[in-house]
């Protein structure tokens, strides 16, 4: 988030009620936390806002979640990093989006809650670095000119998204 606004655009948080607090240590944790353009959602939209906010955006970077599949069906471009979830299946189908993950013996476990201790607790997540994430980001945002998705010609046909394995 802090290097996105350094670049000058905004950044809004998006979630239910139950990632606030997730939210907020990860606010707790940016340099900009004051940032005029900084904006928090966070357990605060229904799903038809959710939609018209995700319009706003010219690129989600999430998680496989039930937003990540809105913004698919909206024509966001999305950057998501895959964990416990197979690709095939759940990956977002739109050839404009990419799709990052980390090699490990248990992908796809399928679970919330990761049963492996220590280093290895949510490896295949750990793994995938703020480097690579924004390099992709980075991408997106050149690629469609940083303009809102809502502005974006659409296309059809093209179904498979880039799926970056580390």
């Amino acid at each position: 988030a802090d290097k996105l606004l350094d670049q000058g655009y905004g950044v809004a948080f998006f979630g239910g009620s139950m990632d606030e607090a997730l939210v907020e240590k990860t606010i707790n944790q940016m340099k900009h936390k004051s940032h005029d353009k900084l904006k928090i959602f966070t357990g605060k939209l229904s799903l038809q806002e959710l939609g018209a906010m995700l319009k706003r955006c010219s690129v989600f970077l999430t998680n496989d979640s039930g937003p990540m599949h809105i913004a698919v069906a909206l024509d966001v471009p999305v950057v998501t990093m895959f964990g416990a979830s197979p690709v095939p299946g759940f990956y977002p189908y739109d050839a404009k989006d990419v799709l990052i993950k980390a090699p490990e013996p248990c992908h796809p476990c399928g679970s919330h809650e990761c049963p492996r201790q220590g280093a290895d607790n949510l490896a295949c997540m750990k793994k995938i670095t703020v480097e690579t994430v924004m390099k992709y980001v980075d991408e997106l945002l050149i690629a469609y000119r940083g303009e809102p998705s809502s502005k974006l010609p659409e296309h059809y046909g093209a179904y498979q998204c880039r799926v970056i394995e580390l």
